[in-house]
């Protein structure tokens, strides 16, 4: 527990720090440097806006919320960086930039995609367990609120899926803490010496992103001091009280401290920490999302996986909206035909080469030729007709044109170039992120082979486990938190990461199959790919899972061809219940799961018994309908 001068010590620091920079500011024309940081905090405005150094409130500050501002272009749609156009490229007009700004496009966004959407396959609820122990009718209560009632998220296991895993990405030194929600709503009862404490409610404990521009403060291990992005404090600006003001809260490994803003918005003064919270946890409830270990002044910080490649991303940012701009320059023909000469006239003064002198003296553009000095002949349906040539040589020359009417195209190199610089950024940038589109990324011809596509997947896999160690590392550990803030030590969860990841494709598992038994390998390596296969297919449905690995656990002949079944049937060394296994199991599993909805709630061995009867009560009838519905 932190001692009240050691909290008033970090308090101080922060605001030492922050009124040293707002002095800064202030002293290069920006007068309202506080109330702007108030709503950078406050989460008001973009990454765009946030300046190029803020206080350094812990070493590694600035680098780590340029690093998260850097990344943010590439997961949010329809945020122009303006940091990136903004040094115009040479030769750039105003007008150019502002083209660009009214049509960008975040076409960066389909690798931020699919890279979550790769890291996301490690968290499929299929793929690692989680274990709670204790009184029963406290398992129950904590499964249904991990299940249902999660503040704000409803879920624990969507927020792993849907918040965490992009968190992590976007902001490697970002924070989870675990605290209560709506704390000051649950009822206070007094104790026999009259104090005023906290009802035995049950505490609505969750996880609270913090970014790293919101850490102000932090000894990791020891105490993390955050401001709120979402709470504003009353303080008085021109006079008048508004909710603007800052709202910090501390954490140790005892308590979850209050701190306001109060009085004057340019005075930034604080008032006395409260105790928020005793949260039972016995250390502090905060942690980093983390990412690769790097240092900045013998200090460790963080790197998002992703921010590798930002840099990269970026160059495709700028080629790409670039390209929209040489499109219009160089895509387009020009159309270049004949015309004849402007023959307007305004009180008896002709056009002249496409301006009429007025009576001061002064050339006014002709109204007819608008200044070209000539004006077109195609007809409204398109038609050129040309002047013959007679005796005295009058009539229509094409003046070194080919034909009358002309298109002439710019050249296109330099949206080639683009094209081609685009097109090897993404490559190069979806290869650091083993994000390869198809086998065809592979070298040589080994992506056309299984052999291929295995090596494929290694490299895969060598690259998520440790993010996914990571990540759930973050994930069990808040589970922790919550058990402890609302039940104590009465309940006790432990969880195991995935080992295994759906990484391949169904082609790719398809291919693996075809090759395997070309090859001729042992029938339980090819029960394994059967398995891996039709759970690709599956999504990670449990009940879908559940009936394949009773089906291929059942079915005796499943590496057989019709053919060899047939022959294996003639010469008694099958039975007829095995072929109908075979061809109608998921028909057959479907009729059972529908008789009796506790199906695989059975054994296993009551499962396949069952199986197995159905399946010789089939073998005299006509046929089994196979149902569409059960393709998946």
């Amino acid at each position: 527990m932190l001692s009240p001068e050691y909290i008033a010590h970090e308090i101080g620091e922060f605001v030492a720090r922050t009124k040293s920079w707002s002095e800064d500011r202030t002293k290069n024309g920006n007068t309202t440097a506080l109330a702007a940081l108030s709503k950078l905090y406050g989460g008001e405005v973009n990454s765009n806006t946030i300046p190029n150094q803020l206080p350094e409130y812990w070493v590694g500050y600035n680098y780590a919320v340029q690093q998260m501002q850097a990344i943010e272009p590439h997961t949010r749609r329809a945020l122009f960086p303006e940091r990136l156009f903004n040094l115009r490229t040479p030769n750039q007009t105003n007008e150019e930039l502002e083209y660009i700004r009214s049509t960008f496009k975040s076409v960066t966004l389909p690798i931020w995609n699919d890279f979550i959407s790769t890291l996301s396959r490690g968290a499929n609820r299929n793929n690692y367990t989680v274990k709670i122990e204790g009184d029963e009718a406290l398992v129950t209560d904590i499964n249904d609120y991990l299940k249902y009632y999660l503040p704000y998220y409803n879920s624990y296991y969507d927020w792993l899926q849907s918040y965490l895993i992009p968190l992590k990405q976007k902001d490697a030194n970002g924070v989870i803490a675990v605290m209560p929600h709506d704390l000051y709503e649950l009822s206070t009862v007094a104790d026999e010496d009259g104090v005023e404490r906290l009802s035995n409610d049950l505490i609505d404990s969750y996880p609270v992103y913090f970014s790293s521009k919101n850490i102000v403060g932090q000894d990791p291990g020891e105490y993390y001091l955050l401001l709120s992005s979402t709470e504003k404090s009353v303080v008085i600006e021109s006079g008048k009280q508004r909710k603007i003001g800052v709202v910090l809260y501390l954490f140790d490994d005892t308590y979850i401290y209050r701190i306001e803003q109060v009085g004057e918005m340019k005075d930034f003064k604080f008032s006395e920490p409260v105790i928020y919270f005793e949260h039972l946890c016995g250390e502090v409830p905060v942690q980093k999302l983390g990412g690769i270990p790097n240092f900045v002044n013998d200090h460790v910080v963080f790197d998002s996986v992703f921010s590798y490649v930002s840099d990269i991303l970026d160059l495709v940012l700028l080629d790409q909206n670039n390209l929209n701009i040489s499109k219009t320059k160089c895509i387009y023909p020009y159309r270049i035909m004949l015309g004849s000469i402007c023959e307007f006239e305004i009180d008896g003064v002709k056009c002249d080469n496409g301006y009429i002198m007025n009576d001061a003296g002064r050339k006014n553009a002709c109204p007819s030729c608008k200044g070209r000095g000539s004006v077109p002949r195609v007809s409204p349906l398109g038609e050129l007709l040309i002047n013959p040539e007679d005796q005295f040589g009058n009539g229509d020359k094409l003046n070194g044109l080919a034909s009358p009417i002309q298109y002439v195209s710019p050249p296109i190199d330099t949206v080639q170039f683009l094209v081609t610089e685009i097109n090897a950024n993404e490559n190069r940038a979806r290869k650091i992120l083993h994000l390869n589109d198809s086998d065809a990324a592979v070298a040589g011809n080994e992506g056309a082979t299984a052999t291929g596509s295995l090596n494929k997947l290694r490299s895969t896999y060598a690259f998520i486990k440790p993010v996914s160690d990571q990540l759930f590392n973050v994930a069990f550990k808040t589970l922790d938190y919550i058990g402890m803030q609302r039940y104590g030590e009465a309940i006790t969860i432990t969880g195991t990461a995935p080992n295994t990841f759906d990484i391949n494709t169904p082609s790719d598992y398809l291919a693996a199959i075809s090759e395997a038994k070309t090859m001729g390998v042992a029938p339980f390596v090819m029960y394994q790919l059967y398995w891996s296969y039709l759970n690709s297919i599956s999504h990670g449905d449990m009940d879908v899972n559940k009936a394949y690995e009773l089906i291929i656990n059942t079915d005796s002949l499943l590496n057989n061809t019709q053919d060899e079944i047939a022959l294996r049937i003639a010469s008694g060394t099958a039975e007829k219940w095995m072929d109908v296994v075979h061809n109608s199991g998921l028909v057959l599993v479907y009729n059972l799961v529908t008789s009796n909805p506790n199906f695989f709630e059975q054994s296993f061995e009551q499962q396949q018994l069952q199986l197995i009867d159905a399946a010789k009560s089939q073998i005299n009838s006509a046929s089994i309908e196979m149902r569409a519905d059960l393709i998946v």
